[in-house]
């Protein structure tokens, strides 16, 4: 039977940020999410056993938005989205990297997205770099040529980073665990595979996602490909 799915508003989305040990750039991501021009439904902050807990300025970032923060033993990124995964009420997950920052249009333009293609499951953002600094401008050049070359005429990417990333969350539910605990590393080519294997298309947008991460980091995170939708907004790496 095919699925019907009807267009989704600002409240569908949920936002999953991961965050250990990492509370000073966290800060500045969900700075970026609490200067959305249209807020999410939720923000989930997921605590993988950092040694210190969330600062209450953070918690004062969020007053406006509906804000959960979860805490738990050490287990990994691929838990602690999972997690995120499992308290997500919208019917949107927007996954992001604590050290990344959303450009404040990025909500709608994903709204967009998702909307212009509603018989697609997951949703690329686009990945640039930090362009204020030496290391992230050439971030941002090897990100755009590795995006530009895999993007493909019908709006789908190659690729996968789930640095910035969302999927649906009824699509979601077809997996034990959306992201392989196992893995410690490269668990973004391994969610390529299992996307892959279910015909799935990765859609890109033109909405734009400022990673802040070492470049060295970054190549091993863009090695990936996927046939799927891809939103321009950029996330900015350095």
């Amino acid at each position: 039977m095919k699925t019907i799915l009807f267009p989704i508003a600002a409240n569908s989305i949920s936002i999953v940020v991961p965050v250990y040990n990492s509370w000073k750039s966290a800060k500045r991501c969900i700075e970026s999410v609490a200067a959305q021009r249209v807020l999410p439904r939720e923000i989930i902050i997921v605590d993988d056993g950092s040694a210190t807990s969330a600062p209450n300025l953070l918690k004062e970032t969020l007053k406006d938005c509906n804000a959960t923060f979860i805490q738990f033993s050490h287990q990994g990124i691929s838990a602690a989205r999972n997690s995120g995964l499992n308290l997500a009420k919208g019917e949107m997950v927007l996954f992001i990297d604590s050290d990344c920052i959303l450009k404040n249009s990025t909500i709608e333009e994903l709204i967009a997205t998702v909307n212009q293609h509603p018989l697609n499951m997951t949703f690329q953002l686009r990945i640039g770099g930090d362009i204020s600094r030496l290391i992230g401008k050439a971030e941002q050049i090897y990100q755009t040529a590795i995006q530009d070359i895999l993007y493909q005429s019908d709006g789908s990417i190659r690729w996968l980073n789930t640095a910035g990333f969302a999927v649906r969350r009824q699509y979601a539910k077809q997996f034990l665990t959306l992201f392989d605990e196992t893995i410690k590393r490269g668990e973004d080519t391994f969610l390529l595979a299992q996307l892959l294997k279910t015909a799935i298309r990765l859609i890109t947008s033109r909405i734009a996602l400022l990673c802040i991460l070492p470049i060295c980091h970054c190549f091993n995170m863009c090695l990936k490909h996927i046939r799927g939708q891809f939103i321009h907004v950029t996330l900015i790496c350095s």
